[in-house]
């Protein structure tokens, strides 16, 4: 069998197509087509940006512009993770960061005042941009935008940040671990510094104070909405929202226990929270009356299973009404433990 008699059997019917084949290719051509030009011709959504905005992005855009034809430059420095050139071996390491001992306000600090803080000239540039382009800093997290501002830099030069808004007044940032702001002008002088020298004795003063604060908050289980919950250490949005269902299909709890049952709530979340939780003395649980409440009434109960309530349904039929709670032990599901837990719910009559 010659070559061409194999290509005729074998590859040459795989090309050829029917009439409704061929339309549909086209068809598909055609719709792929209009699938990649038809969002050249919808008219673009314009956003409008704050001033601010706009002036971050520029002056991020001339950077980045500028770190691109440094990387290009055959000339780059490297360093290595002592801070001595990689190229150069010989050359000294790189100067530590230069600390800044008066408060400065990055919307009006001069070029002194930059070159004092140690950040890179290259980042100053940055920030002058962006103040050039009518953007400002008002508050000391603002310079976190900056593109080109390392972590380590930002957190040597927060402590000294003082912003001078449009009424007079400063924005401290807070002080160093250690020290202490008076957060007022006098006499158009900058805040007086108070220095702690024992480290240790500040702690404990505001370890103490934390504590104070925990001891005489306390938080009443059965009045406290989702937004009391998520106030507590360890509770987000969900479990908040856990917590007040659980306790509105308690018909409320009569123990602080009872919090800890809550699903997805962590023991060592819950131990942590307990010393602040209350329940009132003279808090009173919606009563379920046992010998009238229907199934569908019974089930809706956190600690009855569809099971049980049918199984008390049915008892309640054979045997007549329950005169005590002791009465529910004759039915199967039921023992002690959930006697005890379900018992401050029911109502006898």
């Amino acid at each position: 069998m010659g070559v061409h008699s194999i290509f005729r059997k074998h590859i040459l019917p795989f090309f050829v197509f029917s009439k409704g084949e061929r339309n549909g290719i086209f068809f598909l051509l055609v719709l792929l087509n209009l699938v990649w030009v038809i969002p050249f011709c919808l008219p673009g959504k314009s956003i409008s940006l704050p001033a601010d905005e706009l002036a971050m992005i520029d002056s991020a855009r001339s950077a980045w512009v500028m770190d691109e034809r440094q990387e290009a430059s055959p000339y780059r420095v490297t360093e290595t993770s002592d801070g001595k050139d990689a190229a150069f071996p010989g050359m000294p390491a790189k100067p530590a960061l230069r600390k800044i001992y008066e408060p400065f306000d990055p919307n009006t600090a001069s070029d002194e005042t930059w070159a004092a803080t140690g950040i890179p000239s290259r980042t100053v540039q940055t920030i002058k941009r962006y103040l050039e382009k009518g953007g400002r800093f008002r508050l000391p997290d603002d310079l976190k935008k900056i593109y080109g501002l390392s972590e380590r830099d930002f957190l040597a030069i927060r402590p000294w940040i003082r912003i001078h808004s449009e009424g007079g007044s400063v924005e401290n940032p807070g002080s160093r671990p250690g020290h202490v702001d008076i957060r007022q002008k006098h006499q158009g002088r900058w805040p007086v510094r108070y220095d702690l020298t024992n480290e240790p004795a500040y702690k404990r003063i505001a370890e103490n104070s934390v504590a104070r604060r925990r001891e005489t908050r306390t938080l009443d289980i059965n009045q406290a909405d989702s937004t009391d919950w998520e106030s507590l250490p360890g509770i987000g949005p969900t479990l908040s929202r856990r917590i007040v269902q659980f306790r509105s299909g308690l018909g409320g709890f009569t123990s602080v226990a009872q919090v800890g049952e809550v699903y997805g709530l962590p023991d060592s979340v819950f131990r942590k929270i307990a010393p602040g939780l209350r329940l009132e003395a003279a808090a009173k649980p919606v009563m379920i009356d046992i010998n009238r409440a229907t199934m569908e009434a019974l089930e809706k109960h956190p600690y009855i299973s569809r099971k049980l309530a049918g199984l008390i349904v049915a008892y309640r039929k054979n045997h007549g009404p329950f005169l005590t709670a002791e009465d529910l032990l004759a039915i199967p599901l039921v023992d002690e433990t959930l006697l005890n837990r379900l018992g401050p719910y029911l109502y006898f009559d």
